[in-house]
C-alpha cells in the first residue's frame, strides 16, 4: 500500500512536470517575460514593508520563533494542528511563521539573511504542513487564507532562487487549488482568483492566467447579488452594506492585481478601471474621516480592535497600489495622506458632497467641517449581521444608525464600553442589559419605505422603522451646517420604555447644556426640553426645537472586548469616559416624537446666539415630515403617502409617498429632486403653487435614485 502511494505520487509529479512544460514551451518570449515580471511585482509587493526597522522585527520574531516555539519537526509548540474550534482555528499561523522566516533568509537587512539552519527550519516547516494537511472547520481558511500565504511563500522561495524539493513545491501547489474561482462572488471571488493567479505565474501557465484575470475582474461590473450595486455602494453576504469591509478586501485586491499586470497584455480594461477608482474615490474615501471609517460601513468588524482606522499609506498597500494604477489623482490621495499622517487637518482636501445609496440603504453628508451619515435597512436589504462569535450585540445597529464624525476618532475603540440599545440615531427598547442577536450573517429588514433624495449636495432620506416591537417614521434632512432628524409616529406596546439616542460617543470635552447640571465629569442630567434648550460637547451642538424628555450622562466605563467579539478574552479590556444623551418616550407609546438638530463644528460660546430659527420644521407627523431652511430657501419632505404642505404662500402638493426637495435654481425656476422609497412606482405628480408637474420615476435597476427636474416659475 505505502508503495502504491509512493508511486502515485511520482506518478502525479511527472505528469504535473509534463504539464508545466508544455504550457511553458507554448507561450512567447514577451508573455514570459511579461509573467517574470508580474513575479516580481507581486514579490516586491510582499517585501514593501521590511525596511531597516521592520527587519530588525523580523529578525526578533523569527529568533523567538526557533528558540522557544520551533520543533525538531518543523511543527510549532503554541499551535493546534488538530484543532475543529471555528472561532481561533490557529494553525494557519504555521504558514505565516514560514514567511517570516523566508522573509528573514532572503532580505539582505536580515541577520538571518542565508542562514543555513533558518533554510533548513524552512524546509522542515513545509514538509511538516504538507504532511499534515490541517483543515479547518471554517472553508475560508481552507479555499483562501492558507492557499493564499501558500502561493506568497512559494513565489519568495522562487523569485530567490531557493530550490525545494519538487514534491513538496508540487504537493502544496496541488493544495493551493481548493477553492473554485467560477462559483464565488464579490471579493470572495477575487481572493480564489488571485490564488489563481499565483499559481499560474508559479507554473508559467498562460492559459491559467487568463483565465484568473477573467475572474478577478469579472467582479468589477454592476450587480443586484453579492458585489458592486449599481449605486456604487458594496454588498456581500446577501444585501448586506460592507463598503469598508468585503469593499476594502474588493479594492484592495482588484488595485493589488491591476498594479501587478499594469502595462501587459493582462491589464484591467478601461471602463473596469475606471469604475474602481470610482468606488474608491467617492464612495469609500467618503466614508473616512481622517482616516476612519463610519462605524456603520465596517460589517461585524466593528468588533475587532483597531478596525475603524484605515492607516493608509502611499508608500506601500492599498493606496500604493491605487497611486500605480491611478497616478492622475495623486493630488488627492497625498491629500488623504496628510490627514492620516495628522500633517493637516481633517477638513483638509475635503469637497462638500451628498449621496443617497438607494441600493445601500444609506446616506452620505460630507462637509470640510464634518462627515454625518445614516444606515438604514428595508426589505430590500440585511442589517448588520453577527456571524464566527463576531459584533454578538449589534443587532439594531442598522436602524437608522448616526454616525457624527469631526476629528474622526469620536467611536474608535469605544464599543466595547456602548449600550447597545442606544446606538446613536435609533429608536428601540431600553432594556435592562444589552440583548445578543439571534440571527447570523444578518437580518433582512421588514419595511419598504426606505431611501432618499439628494441632488449631490443636499438631500433628505427616511427610514420607517417596524422592529422588536417598535414603530417610528425616521427622517433626516441635510444642509450646509445643520443636520435635522425627525421622529414621528413612535409605537410601542412593549414592557420595556422606548428610547431615541441623540449620540453616544467619546467624552472629549467637558458638556455644556442651557439647563446647566454638567458641571462635573459624572455628573447626569434629566430635563423636559424647550425649543430653545440645547446640549453641546466636543465641538458638536445639538438642538430640541420640540422639547422632549432628555436624558444625558457622561459615566467612566470599563468592560471587555469579549462582550462583543468571541475570539478575543475576558482579559482584553478597554475603558474610558462615555457621552450619551438620549430621548425618553416612557413605556408603551402612542404616537409620539421626536426633533432634533445637529450643528457639527460649533463652540460652546456661540451656542446660546446660534442661529437656530433659519431652521424652520414645517411639519413632523406619521404622515408628513418638512423642514425648511430659511436662508439657503431649501425645502425638503417625507410624504408618507398622497397630501399637501403649505408654508407661507406656497403650496405643495402630492399624489402619491415620496421624498422630494425643491430649492431655487436660478431667478425665474425652481430645482425638483424626487424619489420614491418604495421602489416600486412609475410617476408621481408634484403640484407646486398650482402648477403640476409629472415626474417620471427611475424604474429597474435605478429605482429608487433621485430624478431632477426644471419648474419655470413663470410659465
Amino acid at each position: 500500500m505505502k508503495n502504491m502511494k509512493t508511486y502515485s505520487l511520482i506518478l502525479f509529479c511527472c505528469l504535473l512536470s509534463i504539464s508545466v512544460f508544455a504550457q511553458q514551451s507554448s507561450i512567447s518570449q514577451k508573455q514570459k517575460d511579461n509573467l517574470a515580471l508580474i513575479e516580481r511585482r507581486i514579490v516586491a509587493d510582499l517585501r514593501s514593508t521590511t525596511n531597516q526597522v521592520a527587519a530588525k522585527n523580523i529578525d526578533t520574531k523569527v529568533g523567538k520563533l526557533q528558540s522557544e516555539k520551533l520543533r525538531a519537526d518543523g511543527s510549532f509548540k503554541n499551535i493546534d494542528y488538530d484543532t475543529k474550534v471555528l472561532i481561533k482555528w490557529n494553525a494557519v499561523e504555521h504558514l505565516a511563521n514560514i514567511e517570516s522566516f523566508i522573509i528573514a533568509y532572503t532580505n539582505p537587512l536580515c541577520k538571518k539573511y542565508d542562514d543555513k539552519i533558518l533554510y533548513d527550519n524552512i524546509i522542515a516547516s513545509l514538509d511538516y504542513w504538507n504532511k499534515k494537511d490541517p483543515i479547518s472547520p471554517n472553508w475560508y481558511s481552507n479555499e483562501i487564507a492558507c492557499p493564499r500565504v501558500i502561493g506568497q511563500i512559494l513565489l519568495l522561495l522562487q523569485n530567490a532562487n531557493i530550490s525545494i524539493p519538487a514534491s513538496i513545491k508540487n504537493s502544496l501547489i496541488e493544495k493551493m487549488q481548493r477553492g473554485n474561482m467560477y462559483k464565488k462572488t464579490g471579493a470572495n471571488k477575487i481572493d480564489e482568483a488571485l490564488i489563481c493567479i499565483y499559481r499560474a505565474v508559479l507554473t508559467r501557465n498562460k492559459p491559467l492566467l487568463d483565465s484568473a484575470v477573467e475572474q478577478c475582474f469579472e467582479p468589477v461590473s454592476f450587480t443586484n447579488e453579492e458585489g458592486l450595486q449599481y449605486d456604487y455602494t458594496f454588498l456581500q453576504h446577501g444585501p448586506q452594506l460592507q463598503i469598508a469591509a468585503y469593499g476594502v478586501v474588493f479594492i484592495d485586491d482588484e488595485f493589488k492585481i491591476a498594479a501587478f499586470l499594469r502595462d501587459t497584455q493582462w491589464a484591467i480594461p478601461a471602463d473596469k478601471k475606471k469604475m474602481i477608482v470610482h468606488y474608491f474615490n467617492q464612495v469609500f474615501l467618503n466614508t473616512l474621516r481622517a482616516g476612519y471609517s463610519d462605524f456603520s460601513t465596517t460589517g461585524r468588524g466593528v468588533s475587532r480592535k483597531g478596525n475603524l482606522f484605515k492607516k493608509l499609506s502611499n508608500k506601500s498597500g492599498l493606496l500604493h497600489n491605487v497611486e500605480l494604477v491611478n497616478p492622475k489623482d495623486k493630488e488627492l490621495y497625498l491629500q488623504l495622506v496628510e490627514r492620516i499622517d495628522n500633517k493637516k487637518p481633517a477638513s483638509y482636501g475635503i469637497k462638500p458632497t451628498h449621496q443617497q445609496f438607494w441600493k445601500g440603504d444609506y446616506t452620505i453628508q460630507v462637509r470640510p467641517g464634518y462627515l454625518f451619515t445614516v444606515r438604514s435597512n428595508s426589505i430590500r436589504t440585511k442589517r448588520t449581521e453577527t456571524g464566527n462569535g463576531e459584533n454578538v450585540l449589534g443587532r439594531t445597529m442598522g436602524d437608522g444608525a448616526t454616525d457624527i464624525q469631526r476629528s474622526g476618532d469620536e467611536y474608535y475603540q469605544i464599543f466595547p464600553l456602548w449600550e447597545y440599545d442606544k446606538i446613536p440615531g435609533v429608536t428601540s427598547r431600553d432594556y435592562n442589559k444589552d440583548i445578543p442577536t439571534t440571527t447570523s450573517w444578518g437580518q433582512p429588514g421588514s419595511t419598504q419605505f426606505v431611501g432618499g433624495v439628494s441632488d449631490s449636495l443636499y438631500g433628505a432620506n427616511v427610514y420607517q422603522h417596524n422592529f422588536d416591537g417598535v414603530k417610528a417614521n425616521k427622517s433626516y434632512f441635510y444642509f450646509d451646517n445643520e443636520i435635522v432628524c425627525l421622529g414621528a409616529g413612535i409605537y410601542s406596546d412593549a414592557e420595556q420604555p422606548i428610547t431615541t439616542t441623540i449620540n453616544q460617543c467619546w467624552l472629549r470635552t467637558k458638556a455644556f447644556s442651557s439647563k446647566n447640571g454638567l458641571e462635573n465629569t459624572d455628573d447626569h442630567l434629566d430635563f423636559n426640553a424647550k425649543k430653545d434648550n440645547w446640549l453641546w460637547q466636543d465641538s458638536i451642538g445639538y438642538f430640541f426645537p420640540e422639547g422632549g424628555n432628555i436624558s444625558v450622562t457622561q459615566d467612566f466605563e470599563k468592560n471587555d472586548w469579549q462582550r462583543i467579539n468571541k475570539k478575543y478574552k475576558k482579559a482584553d479590556t478597554t475603558s474610558g469616559y462615555i457621552f450619551k444623551a438620549w430621548f425618553n418616550h416612557g413605556k408603551k407609546p402612542q404616537n409620539e416624537h421626536y426633533a432634533y438638530i445637529v450643528v457639527p463644528g460649533v463652540d460652546e460660546n456661540e451656542m446660546k446666539d446660534y442661529p437656530i430659527s433659519d431652521i424652520d420644521i414645517l411639519a413632523n407627523n406619521d404622515h408628513l415630515q418638512a423642514v425648511y431652511d430659511t436662508k439657503l430657501k431649501i425645502l425638503q419632505a417625507v410624504f408618507y403617502e398622497k397630501g399637501e404642505l403649505i408654508y407661507g404662500k406656497n403650496k405643495i402638493t402630492v399624489n402619491k409617498a415620496c421624498v422630494l426637495m425643491l430649492k431655487p435654481s436660478d431667478t425665474n425656476s425652481l430645482s425638483l429632486s424626487v424619489a420614491d422609497p418604495t421602489q416600486l412606482l412609475k410617476n408621481v405628480e408634484i403640484g407646486v403653487n398650482g402648477k403640476k408637474v409629472n415626474c417620471q420615476l427611475p424604474t429597474g435597476n435605478y429605482a429608487g435614485s433621485t430624478v431632477e427636474l426644471n419648474i419655470n416659475k413663470n410659465e
